[in-house]
């Protein structure tokens, strides 16, 4: 598929693969209604029972169409960075200072925990075993996106007050 395609008929695949994956999530919902209503009230029975597996389709489908977005993107993205290369290197140096912020927010980001947190992650219900450094890449990842929602945000009042002095 080439761009002028996509231009031309995007919207219109684009509605049909989700109402295909509307009707593969809604089909199996609706035919598997009657024993699902007559399931026990309590939730830990009623997460377990074979007739909640009807929501399964659903979770499935968002799976593979995330995934296949996610091929897609990045795919069109090594193309499009291997056929205009001149035109594609302010977005890998931008790539390659986000991908140098999180790791430098890794290295810095802090293992100390609450009382709170250190019962939590004893506790053999969350099975995390202690293991402080996927509490780091989480920690690096929350920090992350805070300093890059700041930057966008800076960003935005900036070009707002530039395009003000500029038109005026």
């Amino acid at each position: 598929m080439n761009y002028k395609f996509l231009a031309k008929n995007g919207l219109t695949l684009a509605f049909v693969l989700g109402l295909i994956g509307i009707l593969a999530t809604m089909i199996p919902i609706f035919s598997g209604l009657e024993p699902f209503e007559a399931l026990s009230e309590d939730p830990n029975i009623r997460s377990v029972a074979p007739e909640s597996s009807i929501f399964y389709a659903g979770i499935y489908v968002t799976f593979v169409l995330g995934v296949i977005a996610f091929g897609l993107a990045f795919l069109f993205s090594v193309i499009g960075v291997a056929t205009n290369f001149k035109e594609s290197k302010f977005a890998l140096l931008a790539v390659a200072i986000i991908a140098i912020l999180f790791f430098v927010l890794n290295a810095t980001a802090s293992t100390d925990l609450t009382p709170e947190m250190t019962a939590l992650i004893n506790t053999p219900d969350y099975n995390v075993n202690g293991d402080l450094g996927i509490f780091k890449w989480i920690t690096a990842g929350i920090n992350g996106t805070l300093v890059l929602l700041g930057i966008a945000f800076a960003a935005m009042i900036l070009m707002e007050i530039w395009n003000f002095f500029k038109n005026s």
